[in-house]
């Protein structure tokens, strides 16, 4: 059990509850309009999130918002996200789910 107990934990990734954090925080944000799987519900209407995007992009984005060639995202300043929520967010965005 013990030799078990440790590679199961090996298999969790360091980030594992920032990665939990971030898919709270996306679940409340921007399921609406990315979807479960962050794919887009529309195509065309929001980005794909699983292919696109850094963190320092991330943190424009939600700080700014972001108007382009498929339309327009509002800016989130007003949730005040923490560094750490910027940070769980897009470990959340850039894991496998």
């Amino acid at each position: 059990d013990f030799v078990m107990a440790e590679i199961s934990t090996a298999k969790i990734p360091a980030n594992a509850e920032s990665i939990e954090q971030g898919r709270t925080l996306y679940a409340t944000h921007c399921v609406a309009c990315h979807g479960e799987d962050g794919k887009g519900l529309v195509e065309g209407f929001a980005p794909d999130l699983s292919t696109y995007g850094t963190f320092t992009f991330l943190q424009e984005v939600l700080k700014r918002g972001k108007a382009g060639a498929i339309g327009k995202m509002p800016s989130f300043d007003y949730a005040n996200f923490s560094a750490y929520q910027e940070k769980a967010l897009n470990n959340f965005i850039l894991s496998d789910n």
